[in-house]
């Protein structure tokens, strides 16, 4: 079995969007996955972020208020349970909301999870998005202290997506940040990967209406003119800008190794 997580404990980080990419590839290539939405902020409809995006999703419902949460994470532990015996019978992609990731470590690190993980013959991949702001930043390194001495061995792997869907890391490319994340690399504590940024002009249009990328790029020009109300020839460019990003994040997960590169099938 396999369950690959995807956190960070600072929100609009673009853990969502890119979650969104890799549950549409999964289902699309027929492998059985189970996708998985944990959060405590659901929509008007009772859906949380992932949810809205990919109906199929599975919600793990915290019924915590994001306060009491954080001031006392053990709240969550019978909910974190639940998601051990679902990793046990099922592949999972899980998206975990930023109010929720300090009580899912906590978790993790009280009930031993990795180890449990490494004996079930689960392998976990957590793959931690930051952007280039730098709270992000400094959030994401901290993570990474807390969970790499949690993490077994061979039985997991640590991945932090660079996202430029906020701007890009050329800012940082000479700071202590970007020299730590190398260097962590560099001892194979984890693997660094760049997310390019979404240049479709539809992209807001597309996100409001609640379509991935890849259902977007599924859709005819005319009925994503229908949909979104948008321009002729601005969708048209859209929709094939959408189509190229879409590829290009699955090309940057393949290249890292998170998901099976099936480029020559």
């Amino acid at each position: 079995m396999r369950s690959i997580w995807v956190l960070n404990e600072k929100g609009g980080t673009g853990k969502t969007t890119i979650s969104t990419v890799l549950a549409d590839h999964m289902l699309a290539t027929g492998a059985p996955v189970r996708i998985v939405d944990a959060d405590t902020q659901p929509d008007q409809q009772g859906r949380s972020s992932l949810g809205a995006f990919c109906p199929s999703a599975g919600r793990i419902d915290i019924g915590v208020a994001p306060e009491a949460l954080m001031a006392k994470p053990s709240l969550a532990m019978a909910h974190w349970d639940g998601l051990f015996e679902m990793a046990k019978s099922s592949d999972m992609l899980a998206d975990f909301g930023a109010n929720v990731a300090n009580s899912l470590i906590y978790w993790y690190d009280e009930s031993e999870v990795g180890v449990r993980m490494a004996r079930a013959g689960i392998h976990l991949d957590v793959v931690l998005v930051t952007t280039a702001h730098p709270d992000a930043v400094s959030d994401t390194l901290a993570l990474i202290k807390r969970l790499r001495n949690g993490l077994p061995a061979g039985a997991s792997r640590l991945f932090v997506a660079l996202n430029s869907g906020h701007g890009d890391f050329s800012s940082y490319a000479d700071s202590a940040e970007m020299a730590e994340f190398a260097s962590l690399q560099d001892a194979g504590v984890l693997t660094l990967l760049t997310v390019p940024m979404c240049t479709s002009e539809i992209w807001r249009d597309v996100e409001r209406n609640r379509l991935t990328a890849l259902a977007a790029a599924s859709m005819s020009s005319e009925e994503l003119v229908s949909r979104l109300g948008t321009p002729e020839l601005e969708t048209i460019r859209g929709r094939k800008a959408l189509a190229r990003w879409h590829g290009a994040v699955v090309e940057a997960f393949m290249d890292a190794g998170v998901l099976a590169d099936d480029r020559g099938q």
